[in-house]
């Protein structure tokens, strides 16, 4: 599945393009150039994971099972989590504990 078909099937899910880049808090032209680009910024990719449930692998290949992160990538994830469960965000902060589960 390539960039193009991803935020098209997003835009079905969101009703527009424009109700998709609201919804990602961009422009319509950000999903342009991400078309240009062939890629979806790291981001981004969790929101579309949200609504498309296509895997964070094939949204950006940053998200390779094989990446590792580092100490400070680490202690920053710790730190949104930790945001995310102040705002008392459970079902995003359970989302990505699966997402590390599976990888």
């Amino acid at each position: 599945m390539n960039v193009t078909e991803i935020l098209s099937q997003a835009a079905e899910i969101c009703g527009t393009r424009r109700e998709l880049a609201e919804h990602l808090e961009v422009s319509t032209a950000s999903l342009d150039k991400w078309r240009r680009e062939k890629q979806i910024p790291a981001k981004h990719c969790f929101a579309i994971y949200r609504l498309t449930t296509i895997p964070l692998y094939k949204l950006n290949p940053l998200f390779r099972k094989e990446v590792t992160l580092g100490k400070r990538w680490e202690e920053r994830i710790v730190a949104r989590l930790r945001r995310l469960k102040d705002r008392e965000l459970r079902r995003d902060i359970e989302v990505m504990l699966e997402l590390e589960a599976g990888c």
